[in-house]
C-alpha cells in the first residue's frame, strides 16, 4: 500500500484529535500530491485513512464486520500461507484468531501493518524485521499520530528541527536509529509490534532479532542448498501473486544471483537495467537478458535541471533522500509502473558474499568486540563534506557519534564472531534507512520488493559460517546451481562467478591486474578518513539547476528558512562556491537544497491549510 495516516486519541482529547485528521488529509493534498483514492475509517475516538500509491493501488482498509476490527498496511508482505496485501481481509482474520505476534512469524517483506479492535481505544502497529519500510510516530499529550511519511506528521503541528538528524542527513545523506529531521517525530523501531491504548503507546515488543540467530551453524552445502531453496521458494510465492514482475539485473553477482533465482524457479519476468549504452552494468545485463531469453529494458537517467523535478522527488522522500540524487530514479519508476505490477531488486544479497568484511583483515570470524571506532570511520563517516557550514558549538563529532551508535546496536552481541556483529550493523544502520530511504520512496509510486530480506532467505545468510561467505564464494558455488550460463558470464571485471577449481583456473587471469591496481589504490589512501562516497551530484545537474530562477530563488540566503540550522556567513560562502565547474561538495550542496525545499513545502502548505 502506499501510505496511511492514524490519529488516536484519549476521551478528553477527541476533538483535537479529530481536527489533526482532517488536517493531516489536507495536508496530503498539499505536500505530497495526494489526490488519488483516500479510504478513511472513523471511530469516536480514532481516525485512519489509506492512501492509494501513484499506480493507484493499494490504501484499501480491511474492516471485520462481526467484530468491527480493523487493518491497513503498507508495503508489500507475503503471508506463509501464499497470499498478499490483497488478502487484508485474510490477515487481519488471523490476527484475530492466532494473535499479531503469531502472525508477525508468518510474514515475509517490506511492510508495516496498522491495525485494532472493534472497541476504539485498542490499536496496534507491526513493522518489518529490518524496518526498511519506514513509518513514523508524533506522541502528544493523550493523542498519537502514525504515519508513513515524517513530513506529514512534523506538519500537523508546529515542528523544530532536529539538529542531530539534520546534521547525519546534510552531511552523510542518511539519518540513522529512529530520528528523523524533526524533533517531534521519530521513525519507528523494526521489528516491533507497538501497542496503543486510548491514544497512548502501552507496549512495545520486538518479535524477531539478530540476537536469536546461531552464527556459524549452517556450512557447506548444506548451507548453500538451503539458500538455494529458500530464494526459489520466494520466487515462486511472488510469481505467484504478481503476473507482471520487472527485477532489476545490472553486471553484479546480487541481481544476476536474483534473477537467476526467479528463472530457475521458472517464473516469469522481464528485467531492467540503468545507464548509459556502452557503461558496463548495461552491456552485461543486456547479454545476460539475452543468454536467458527473457524481455529486458535499459533506461538512460533522464537529466536533472528544473525545480518542478525536484519537487516531484520531493512528494515521494520527505526531504529524507537528496531530491537531485533521487528525481531521475523516481522518473524511471514512474515509466515502469505504467506496464509492470511489482519492481524487484537484489538489495540485501550482498550480506550472502560478507560485505564491508575486509576491514575485519586479519582478524576475520574472530570472537570479541567489534572496533566499532574503526568502523565507524572506515565505513560510516562520509568524505566530501563541509562541516564548518554548522555553528562550531553545535557540530557533532561523526566519528565519535556513529562509534556510539555502532556499539548501542551491537550490545549483547560482544562473544560473537566479529563478522556477525558487523553484518547486525549493516543492517540494523545502512538497510534499515539507507535502503529503507530508497523503498519507502518508491512505495509512493508502486509496489517494490527485496526478496533477500525475507526472514528465510536473510537467517540462511546470516547463520552460514564466515569461511563460506569471504570472497563471495557462497554466492559463486550458488549461482551454477541456479543458472549455469549466469555463472559462466564474466562480471564487470572480466571473470565469472564461479568458485576457483584447476578446471576454473584459467578463467580468473584478470584478477592479476585488477587486484595490483586495488593495493596501489589502497596504499595511496593510507591516512585518508572516510572510506564512504557521499553519493556526490554531477556537476551538470548542479550547474543546470543553478540556471533555474525558482532555484535561484530557493537558496538566496538572506531568504533561506533553513538558515536557523546553519552558520550564516560559512553558508553564504559555501553557496557561492557551488556556483562554480570546481566544487568537491555536490552532494552536500543537493541536500542543503533539499533541507531548503523541505521547510518552504512545509511552511506554504500550512500557509494554506
Amino acid at each position: 500500500m502506499g501510505n496511511f495516516l492514524i490519529v488516536m486519541a484519549a476521551e478528553e482529547c477527541r476533538r483535537q484529535a479529530e481536527g489533526l485528521f482532517q488536517k493531516g488529509l489536507r495536508l496530503c493534498q498539499r505536500l505530497k500530491g495526494q489526490s488519488r483514492t483516500v479510504n478513511i475509517l472513523t471511530r469516536p475516538s480514532l481516525w485512519v485513512a489509506g492512501f492509494a500509491r501513484l499506480n493507484s493501488s493499494g490504501g484499501k482498509i480491511a474492516v471485520d464486520s462481526e467484530t468491527g476490527n480493523w487493518l491497513v498496511s503498507i508495503g508489500t508482505w507475503i503471508h506463509a500461507d501464499g497470499f498478499g496485501p490483497e488478502g487484508q481481509q485474510r490477515l487481519l482474520r488471523l490476527v484475530r484468531e492466532k494473535g499479531l505476534r503469531q502472525v508477525a512469524r508468518n510474514l515475509e517483506g517490506f511492510f508495516v501493518i496498522a491495525g485494532g479492535d472493534g472497541s476504539d481505544n485498542e490499536a496496534y502497529v507491526l513493522t518489518d524485521i529490518v524496518g526498511s519500510c519506514h513509518a513514523y510516530s508524533r506522541i502528544e499529550k493523550g493523542i498519537t499520530a502514525v504515519a508513513g511519511s515524517s513530513l506529514l506528521l512534523a506538519a500537523l503541528e508546529e515542528s523544530e528541527i532536529d539538529p542531530v538528524g539534520c546534521q547525519e542527513f546534510v552531511q552523510g545523506g542518511i539519518i540513522y536509529e529512529d530520528r528523523t529531521l524533526f524533533r517531534e517525530v521519530r521513525k519507528l523501531h523494526p521489528a516491533t509490534q507497538f501497542s496503543y491504548k486510548s491514544g497512548r503507546l502501552v507496549r512495545q515488543e520486538c518479535y524477531w532479532s539478530t540476537a536469536d540467530l546461531n552464527p556459524g551453524s549452517l556450512t557447506g552445502s548444506a548451507a548453500t542448498d538451503a539458500l538455494c531453496d529458500t530464494i526459489q521458494t520466494a520466487a515462486r510465492k511472488i510469481g505467484s501473486l504478481v503476473p507482471r514482475l520487472l527485477c532489476d539485473l545490472t553486471g553484479g553477482y546480487d541481481s544476476r544471483t536474483l534473477v537467476a533465482g526467479f528463472l530457475s524457479a521458472r517464473v516469469s519476468i522481464s528485467t531492467a537495467v540503468s545507464g548509459e549504452t556502452e557503461s558496463p552494468d548495461v552491456r552485461i545485463s543486456s547479454a545476460l537478458a539475452r543468454l536467458a531469453a527473457i524481455p529486458h529494458r535499459q533506461s538512460d537517467p533522464p537529466p536533472v535541471h528544473r525545480y518542478d523535478q525536484i519537487h516531484q522527488a520531493l512528494q515521494l522522500t520527505d526531504g529524507e533522500y537528496d531530491i537531485v540524487e533521487y528525481s531521475p530514479v523516481s522518473e524511471i519508476h514512474r515509466e515502469y509502473a505504467r506496464e509492470f505490477d511489482l519492481s524487484v531488486n537484489g538489495s540485501f544479497g550482498e550480506i550472502a558474499r560478507g560485505y564491508y568484511w575486509e576491514i575485519l583483515v586479519p582478524r576475520t570470524g574472530n570472537i570479541g568486540a567489534i572496533d566499532a571506532e574503526k568502523v565507524a570511520r572506515l565505513r560510516y563517516l562520509p568524505r566530501g563534506f563541509d562541516s564548518t557550514i554548522f555553528p562550531a558549538d553545535q557540530r557533532v563529532d561523526l566519528v565519535e557519534h556513529f562509534t556510539n551508535i555502532i556499539r548501542r546496536n551491537n550490545a549483547g552481541l560482544e562473544n560473537t564472531p566479529n563478522t556477525f556483529q558487523l553484518d547486525n550493523t549493516y543492517l540494523k544502520l545502512r538497510m534499515h534507512r539507507w535502503q529503507g530511504r530508497i523503498a519507502s520512496s518508491t512505495n509512493q509510486i508502486w509496489p517494490c520488493l527485496s526478496p533477500f530480506m525475507f526472514r528465510s532467505i536473510l537467517e540462511v545468510m546470516l547463520q552460514t559460517d564466515h569461511h563460506l561467505r569471504r570472497r563471495s564464494l557462497m554466492i559463486r558455488e550458488l549461482l551454477p546451481k541456479l543458472h549455469r550460463e549466469f555463472s559462466e558470464y564474466p562480471l564487470e571485471h572480466g571473470y565469472p562467478p564461479l568458485p576457483v577449481t584447476p578446471l576454473t583456473l584459467f578463467r580468473f587471469w584478470p584478477i592479476v591486474p585488477l587486484y595490483g591496481n586495488k593495493a596501489v589504490s589502497r596504499l595511496l589512501r593510507l591516512g585518508k578518513q572516510g572510506a564512504r562516497s557521499t553519493g556526490p551530484v554531477s556537476t551538470v545537474a548542479r550547474l543546470q539547476l543553478w540556471q533555474d530562477p525558482q532555484i535561484q530563488e530557493i537558496m538566496r540566503c538572506d531568504r533561506m528558512l533553513s538558515t536557523t540550522v546553519f552558520e550564516e556567513q560559512a553558508l553564504r560562502k559555501f553557496l557561492s562556491r557551488s556556483r562554480h565547474l570546481e566544487f568537491p561538495y555536490g552532494g552536500q550542496w543537493a541536500r542543503v537544497l533539499t533541507l531548503e525545499c523541505l521547510l518552504r513545502s512545509l511552511k506554504e502548505a500550512n500557509s494554506l491549510i
